[in-house]
């Protein structure tokens, strides 16, 4: 299963379901599985590699959801784009974990740490590397890393996650380290006011909630979100004929900024 993001206008009844979707993570004693929505009630287990990306996907799908309900009941003319490009992102984050459970469910070992689920590991390169999921930023993928869907199927080129042996206080620990995804460099970049990337558990206060909806408003309104609170760097872009919708991550909120070029 290859999840792609398409952008494409939402219908009150596709929209509805989607928004009920969920990734539900369960620890028991150290041992976690995963539940996705439209894959019955069973659920797959969880190699230690990839607690932190589920974790971070599950967050940003959640706070995209307040989001987006936020902008279904906005007068602002730009809502209904800024909303769709929304729900079009999180189709695709939907997409790569149900592929993601599909992928664990299959394997005859998804606890080992040579388990490997390309879409998950494709979201990630795009994602960090990129900073965009539509066909183009594919191509820019491929050209500055080699890496395409069909390589992560393959085994073939880098890793984006590498599990190694470290030594601390006298005792082996098994821990993650990402040669080519930092997510303590992600967090700071992306997480200032409030944890918009999961990787460390934070949580989204109802003031925090509110400032990040601001940011939404103030980004269709053409008002200036706070200087020291912008990140330089889009997360989240999607071609549209001759128009340009980039979906921006800031240490205060993700804002979707339209420019056409």
């Amino acid at each position: 299963m290859d999840p792609s993001f398409t952008f494409r206008h939402w219908s009150k009844k596709n929209l509805g379901m989607l928004m009920k979707s969920k990734g539900t993570i369960e620890d028991v004693d150290g041992e976690c599985s995963f539940k996705v929505s439209g894959m019955a009630s069973q659920s797959c287990p969880i190699a230690a590699h990839y607690r932190v990306p589920l974790r971070a996907i599950n967050k940003k799908f959640g706070l995209y959801r307040h989001i987006v309900t936020h902008l279904t009941d906005s007068r602002n003319p730009m809502a209904i784009q800024l909303r769709d490009t929304y729900l079009s992102v999180m189709d695709y984050m939907h997409d790569v974990r149900i592929a993601f459970f599909t992928d664990a469910r299959g394997s005859a070992n998804p606890l080992e740490a040579g388990f490997r689920s390309p879409a998950m590991d494709y979201y990630l390169w795009l994602d960090h590397k990129v900073g965009a999921f539509h066909d183009r930023s594919r191509e820019i993928l491929e050209k500055d890393h080699n890496v395409t869907f069909k390589s992560l199927q393959n085994r073939e080129g880098n890793d984006i996650i590498t599990l190694r042996m470290w030594s601390t206080m006298n005792h082996l620990d098994l821990s993650l380290i990402c040669d080519e995804v930092d997510w303590n460099a992600y967090h700071t970049t992306n997480c200032n006011e409030y944890d918009l990337c999961g990787v460390f558990q934070g949580c989204v206060s109802e003031e925090d909630l509110q400032r990040l909806l601001h940011a939404v408003d103030s980004s269709m309104d053409g008002s200036d979100v706070p200087k020291e609170s912008q990140s330089p760097t889009p997360v989240h872009s999607t071609d549209k004929n001759n128009q340009t919708i980039s979906l921006k991550d800031t240490t205060v909120c993700p804002c979707i900024r339209l420019s056409v070029y």
